[in-house]
């Protein structure tokens, strides 16, 4: 039923977010949009997050340069 898959689901991305966001983690950042506007925060675990706006809001555009972390 569609209300079994929707558990699934919900279960699936609580347990990426879990595995992202809440616990001790390899992962230094979380790039992300589909929000519709642009915002930077840090996730519970202190890994930054930056999502970035939609093109149709006037041809919005972000340039995220990654470099690796120095020794």
């Amino acid at each position: 039923s569609s209300s079994a898959a929707s558990d699934v689901y919900k279960r699936q991305v609580y347990g990426l977010y879990q595995l992202v966001a809440v616990q001790e983690t390899p992962i230094v950042a979380v790039v992300t949009g589909h929000v519709h506007f642009s915002h930077e925060d840090t996730l519970p675990n202190g890994v930054p997050q930056i999502v970035t706006g939609t093109a149709s809001q006037g041809g919005l555009c972000r340039v995220i340069t990654v470099e690796p972390k120095a020794d």
